[in-house]
């Protein structure tokens, strides 16, 4: 009799130890919990769009905020806020007549909404606001670029389409133009083109 007592309580411990090393559930509150820790917000989203003689140029952007605490922290929410960028260039003609190409590169211009280009009495281009000279400048152009990767296949680009992405602090893109002026660069050659937004 004691040994079916004692069989019995051998088992009962296994089961109640097998039951305590078991992987429990993810419950609802627990994901709630981790979400509390990082959570991000996109707020401002823009698509702009251009056309030159060699290129289309496609400009995307996306403003996120993500708010965060640390670790063991229960108040004090931090904020991060970032533009991301994706810039595509495709190119309109021959694949062939790229070859290959050591220097790539775009460069946009964007202008605050009520800002605009004058030329000074020497003949150089500046930013000016409409309403209020003594805006920083900062404040009037919004300026920034990235080299653009090329993908190769047997020594040669193997296709029309390059695309790049980067982030850089927040643009606030309701104060901006709905225009941007972007130059496309490859090796000696360069094309500015005049990018609408379309979203």
């Amino acid at each position: 009799m004691k040994k079916y007592i004692l069989v019995f309580i051998l088992i009962m411990l296994l089961i109640t130890i097998t039951g305590c090393i078991s992987s429990p559930e993810i419950t609802e509150s627990d994901e709630s919990l981790k979400s509390q820790d990082e959570r991000t917000i996109i707020e401002d989203y823009a698509i702009f769009e251009g056309e030159g003689e060699h290129w289309k140029v496609i400009f995307e952007i996306e403003n996120r905020n993500t708010a965060f605490k640390e670790k063991n922290q229960t108040t004090n929410d931090h904020n991060r806020q970032w533009s991301f960028i994706k810039f595509t260039a495709v190119y309109k003609k021959e694949l062939s007549e790229l070859k290959e190409i050591d220097i790539f590169n775009y460069w946009y211009d964007w202008l605050h909404k009520e800002a605009e280009y004058k030329t000074d009495e020497y003949g150089k281009k500046r930013t000016v606001f409409q309403n209020n000279k003594n805006q920083r400048t900062s404040a009037k152009l919004v300026s920034g670029g990235s080299d653009i990767p090329i993908m190769y296949k047997n020594n040669t680009i193997a296709e029309k389409e390059f695309s790049t992405i980067n982030s850089r602090g927040a643009i606030a893109i309701p104060d901006r133009a709905d225009t941007i002026e972007i130059t496309v660069r490859w090796d000696d050659y360069e094309e500015v083109i005049e990018a609408k937004k379309v979203q």
